[in-house]
């Protein structure tokens, strides 16, 4: 079971100080803040790059990143496509600190990182895209939290992205997600063990996604 010092919490232990670290994507060279108790610390996650790589924008899309950790999935997609407009959500507060700096880092004036939770934190029906890498190891809850907050986020026809481990039960995730959105997600990327599914909110919404389940997600 997770700790209740994992990365996403409220409470994820003292704010420690951010350092800089060089990543690289795209055969580009990223300076990226980082810190200790924030997902990926230090790194860019195997599933995130994979993640990046298979979902697809275009220009004008508002982008949702929840639990965005450092700010990879919901910023790095400015590097390379024009006219996005982000928002990265997490409860950790660290993460949060790193994120605002890397927008700022990379001059991504168009990206807002709020702190909150992932059930709360955006507007319903708003987001195009919403690009989902769950932090497993918090837990089944926390994990169907996000998607389901994911899903009340996006506007109909709107996109989801979810990466998992095979290993990590991302078959499962896959099933969970059907579920709600009333249809299979499409599998579009296997690689190294990761699976990237993609879903479409239906044009009546996701027949099976409940308001009062977001609500109480929240108390």
């Amino acid at each position: 079971m997770a700790s209740t010092k994992h990365y996403f919490t409220g409470d994820a232990g003292d704010s420690p100080g951010l350092r800089q670290v060089t990543l690289r994507w795209r055969g580009m060279t990223i300076p990226w803040a980082t810190a200790p108790g924030t997902f990926a610390s230090g790194r860019l996650d195997e599933g995130t790059c994979i993640l990046l790589d298979a979902a697809r924008f275009t220009p004008g899309q508002w982008l949702l990143d929840l639990g965005c950790g450092s700010g990879a999935l919901g910023l790095f997609p400015h590097l390379v496509s024009e006219g996005l407009t982000s928002v990265l959500v997490d409860i950790n507060p660290t993460a949060v600190r790193c994120a605002r700096a890397n927008a700022r880092g990379l001059g991504v004036d168009r990206a807002l990182v709020v702190h909150g939770h992932a059930a709360t934190a955006v507007l319903p029906g708003r987001f195009d895209v919403a690009l989902i890498n769950p932090p497993i190891r918090a837990g089944r809850k926390v994990v169907e939290e996000i998607l389901w907050g994911a899903l009340s986020s996006l506007r109909p026809g709107g996109s989801i992205y979810l990466v998992a481990r095979v290993r990590q039960g991302g078959w499962t995730l896959a099933t969970l997600l059907g579920r709600r959105l009333g249809q299979e997600p499409q599998l579009i990327s296997r690689r190294k063990g990761y699976l990237v599914f993609h879903g479409v909110k239906s044009s009546k919404g996701h027949p099976n996604y409940e308001p009062k389940d977001v609500a109480a997600a929240g108390t």
